[in-house]
């Protein structure tokens, strides 16, 4: 299914829109079927050689010739656009996505430090910002910079690289990577980390902030409440876990608009928080 998505990404077509099921069943017209739309793809859709290459391997008919994720995401087509990414430099005088990036990486620590006495919520409002607003390129790059294998998550080791900080390992780095891990399986994904470089610009947006809080008031009644987080996340309706998550902000046990874009404002004065200056309106 990751060949089909990767072949509709690079086309913008379906791989076998309107092909019979009575082809489909037949494994040796499924093979031919595969080359042809293949060789489409490569002559129609001028695509790279590694473009090419992954997208064969994706889409071999012998399913244990395919590769594995981990082997798709160190294939030259994906490590290569990281490379070129880390090489993005200033264009026109402007400051660059690559300046930007390291900025955000210097501070990091400092920046994961300021979330942790975060309350749950704010941190779970973040990751839902980040889902509906626009990625940062700057954060994104930073990222991608810590992510040197290519696997989209990253281990604790992501913060001893040269660039986090000062370029020397923090006494807290246990203590640092414990915050961003959110899930607790060792490795921050590439949302969780978008998550706590969120741009200021983009957390002290209201439009953003009323999409975010009207998909935690699942029955749009004005309030988010215990059971609007136990609906949303498949917990039971009194769950513990999220009236524990509803109490650290509110002390009626529920949160109404007001109270939800006062708890989600950014703690101490700009210039300490920001990420990227003006990198969103």
């Amino acid at each position: 299914s990751c060949g089909v998505v990767l072949f509709v990404m690079l086309t913008g077509q379906s791989l076998v829109d309107g092909v019979p099921s009575s082809v489909m069943k037949r494994e040796v017209r499924v093979r031919k079927l595969l080359k042809d739309r293949l060789q489409y793809a490569a002559t129609k859709c001028n695509l790279s050689e590694t473009a090419q290459d992954l997208l064969s391997a994706m889409l071999s008919h012998d399913r244990h010739a395919r590769p594995t994720i981990k082997e798709a995401l160190k294939h030259p087509f994906n490590t290569e656009s990281y490379e070129m990414e880390r090489r993005i430099g200033s264009k026109d005088g402007e400051e660059s996505a690559l300046r930007d990036a390291l900025k955000i990486l210097r501070r990091l620590p400092d920046t994961v430090r300021s979330i942790m006495p975060e309350p749950m919520l704010k941190r779970v409002v973040r990751l839902i910002m980040v889902h509906v607003s626009e990625v940062s390129e700057s954060c994104s790059l930073a990222f991608r910079m810590l992510d040197l294998h290519g696997y989209g998550e990253l281990s604790v080791s992501a913060l001893e690289n040269e660039r986090v900080g000062n370029g020397k390992p923090c006494d807290d780095v246990d203590t640092l990577f414990e915050t961003m891990d959110l899930n607790r399986d060792g490795y921050v994904s590439y949302r969780a980390f978008l998550s706590i470089t969120l741009p200021l610009s983009v957390q002290n947006n209201r439009s953003v902030l009323q999409v975010a809080f009207s998909i935690l008031d699942s029955d749009k009644d004005g309030f988010i409440t215990t059971s609007d987080l136990a609906k949303i996340f498949g917990h039971g309706e009194n769950s513990e876990v999220c009236r524990d998550t509803i109490s650290e902000v509110s002390e009626d046990g529920r949160v109404n608009m007001d109270q939800f874009t006062k708890f989600m404002k950014p703690a101490g004065p700009p210039g300490e928080n920001e990420q990227i200056p003006e990198e969103l309106s």
